[in-house]
């Protein structure tokens, strides 16, 4: 409990290259006098009760972690500039404000950007000049899609794993560019925005990703054929949605699919019995949409089913 003091000595002479205080009851403001460290490379004060702002003086550090605290104010629209060498950013859970920095696009030895739940509100920024960006989460903040350039840019992060923007304002209709993210993703986080327009066939081209989540959005138009290609999804979610039409009989392609959720939206027709080739599928939900015919008995062939089944509200 405390604060950190403020004062230490000898700072230049030190060969100290590691602060670890995460995940304790520590609380006041973070000492600018911790920048002073020449050799420090990781300050980790993630999950305590620090307030006040982030002191410019630990702006040289490769990696900074100060994740789930009560820190307040906006990111300095230089910090691309004054953490040049940065490779871990994790500033979520806190109520930072204003928009994200665009200079964090010549931060290039980024390879992880975690700003979730925050009050971030603006455009996405522009991100494709991080070579090295393996996870970036945006998620439960107020930010807006613009024209989309940022997703369009991000196909240049060639190792992109997870990207998480949900929980947002993003509005329009989903472009085609989703399909020109990098092959190597593998999680994709859009539900809870305000997405209109068709789910883009091009999704295809995604054929690492394995959890898609693009749930309670406005997306309108049917499930495209070409989802069934993407064989490594093990958790599918467009519920919520305004999709219509039927369940294309491609899904039965999903051989590793544990979990698939379509509940609430205006999809027909009869639940298709390719199902019973997702050999793995543990939850189904298909509640509150207008599916008829009768309950396809291959359904019930799936020993895996064991977690959830919900046909409820057809």
């Amino acid at each position: 409990t405390g604060s950190i003091p403020a004062v230490f000595p000898n700072f230049d002479d030190s060969p100290l290259q590691h602060i670890v205080l995460a995940s304790n009851n520590l609380a006041g403001a973070i000492p600018s006098t911790l920048g002073n460290f020449s050799s420090l490379r990781w300050l980790l004060l993630s999950q305590n009760n620090f307030q006040g702002s982030i002191p410019a003086s630990i702006g040289k550090l490769p990696n900074l972690s100060v994740g789930v605290n009560s820190l307040a104010g906006e990111i300095p629209y230089n910090i691309g500039y004054t953490l040049p060498s940065i490779q871990t950013l994790i500033m979520g859970v806190n109520k930072f404000h204003g928009q994200i920095p665009t200079s964090l696009a010549n931060t290039t030895n980024l390879h992880e950007i975690y700003l979730a739940e925050n009050a971030f509100n603006g455009i996405v920024p522009s991100l494709g000049t991080l070579p090295n960006l393996i996870s970036l989460d945006l998620g439960e903040n107020s930010l807006q899609a613009g024209d989309w350039s940022f997703l369009t840019s991000l196909t240049n992060c060639s190792q992109l794993v997870e990207l998480f923007l949900d929980a947002n304002i993003l509005q329009g209709d989903l472009p085609n560019s989703i399909g020109d993210l990098p092959k190597s993703l593998e999680i994709l986080l859009l539900r809870e925005n305000k997405i209109s327009g068709t789910v883009p066939k091009e999704i295809e081209n995604l054929t690492n990703i394995k959890r898609l989540y693009m749930g309670n959005n406005l997306l309108t138009g049917s499930i495209p054929k070409s989802l069934g290609n993407l064989q490594e999804l093990i958790e599918l979610s467009l519920s919520q949605n305004k999709l219509s039409g039927q369940i294309p009989l491609s899904i039965g392609n999903l051989s590793q699919l544990g979990e698939l959720y379509l509940q609430e939206n205006n999809l027909s027709g009869p639940i298709p019995k390719t199902l019973r080739d997702c050999k793995k599928l543990e939850i189904l939900n298909l509640s509150s949409n207008s599916f008829d015919d009768s309950i396809p008995k291959e359904l019930f062939t799936l020993s895996s089913l064991s977690k959830g089944l919900d046909l409820s509200h057809n």
